[in-house]
């Protein structure tokens, strides 16, 4: 058995319980599938074919039957017309959307505590530079995320987020092991690919550590934005009132003195009320932050969201 050269890299599940590996036939997904194969675990395969390259989609989807077979593992296929469904969305949100829906309702089938996708240091790298040009703050920052929750007891997990492309495909090369390349990762229509092919190599000449010290700089931004995330909380629970119907009610006495974690406390209840944090721009929340601390009568925010200082509370409603 041939060894795991990036082994002390993983970032693993529990692999005496059920799980589920995301499989496209890539590179990525096809290591990682070897990888925990090597470890003893017993993944269910999960592949969804997007019906988006014609035959080259049903290529990956025969190949990915074929590994299954010759790994003696559980296959989940399905397939989905993604444009059809595009409508004023983005193909790429579209595409995620749907299948993490599709792995979620593996998941649940097997009843499996875990999936694993094949996110690498490399997808990590070029996300925080696709989200700094974009203006990120520090939540952006953090990248991908190891570890998220998927559903009820269901974890989605990244096992490569620590191991660079390279590695991947010297693992594969070591154990002759092939894989299939999709053509629209050269497509250079998609941000992400110009991104990969144009603007990382050219900061790659000024820094060969690049994908390193950005995956650095993405942990350490998760640290800082979970310990705000705490105290954000914390500071919620304590001046947050009981709501009236839709509105929420705050008191302003109790509310943070540091703009940061009023705007990070504010943030959190966007999210938990499911208004359209997705909106709100670095500019809507630090007008957001100043007009509470004015005392500014009222403001209406993306998403149909108003919110009015009425003396001793902050009321934030739906309208």
């Amino acid at each position: 058995m041939k060894a795991i050269p990036f082994a002390d890299q993983l970032i693993l599940p529990d692999l005496q319980t059920s799980g589920i590996i995301a499989l496209s036939g890539g590179a990525d997904s096809v290591c990682l599938t070897r990888v925990l194969c090597q470890m003893g675990c017993r993944p269910v395969l999960a592949h969804l074919n997007h019906q988006l390259r014609g035959n080259e989609s049903d290529r990956d989807a025969a190949f990915v039957v074929q590994l299954a077979r010759a790994e003696n593992l559980t296959l989940e296929l399905d397939s989905v017309d993604v444009k059809s469904r595009t409508e004023e969305a983005s193909l790429e949100n579209v595409c995620r959307g749907i299948r993490y829906e599709f792995l979620l309702r593996v998941a649940r089938k097997h009843h499996a505590s875990w999936v694993a996708t094949g996110h690498t240091a490399d997808d990590q790298a070029e996300t925080v530079i696709h989200r700094i040009l974009r203006g990120t703050g520090l939540q952006g920052l953090q990248g991908i995320s190891p570890k998220r929750m998927l559903g009820e007891n269901v974890e989605v997990i990244r096992p490569l987020l620590k191991v660079t492309r390279s590695e991947i495909e010297a693992y594969l090369q070591q154990l002759g092991q092939s894989f299939c390349s999709d053509s629209s990762n050269l497509d250079s229509q998609f941000t992400r690919n110009r991104i990969r092919h144009k603007i990382l190599p050219v900061l790659k000449e000024e820094s060969p550590a690049l994908v390193e010290l950005l995956g650095r700089l993405a942990e350490q931004a998760g640290e800082v934005q979970n310990y705000l995330g705490g105290l954000a909380e914390s500071a919620l629970r304590d001046c947050e009132a009981a709501r009236a119907g839709r509105t929420i009610v705050i008191k302003r006495k109790l509310l943070p003195s540091n703009d940061v974690l009023l705007k990070e406390m504010v943030r959190l209840l966007w999210i938990r009320e499911n208004w359209s944090a997705g909106d709100m721009t670095q500019n809507h929340w630090s007008s957001l932050v100043a007009m509470i601390r004015d005392g500014q009568a009222r403001a209406d925010f993306p998403g149909r969201i108003r919110i009015i200082n009425d003396g001793r509370v902050l009321l934030l409603e739906p309208f």
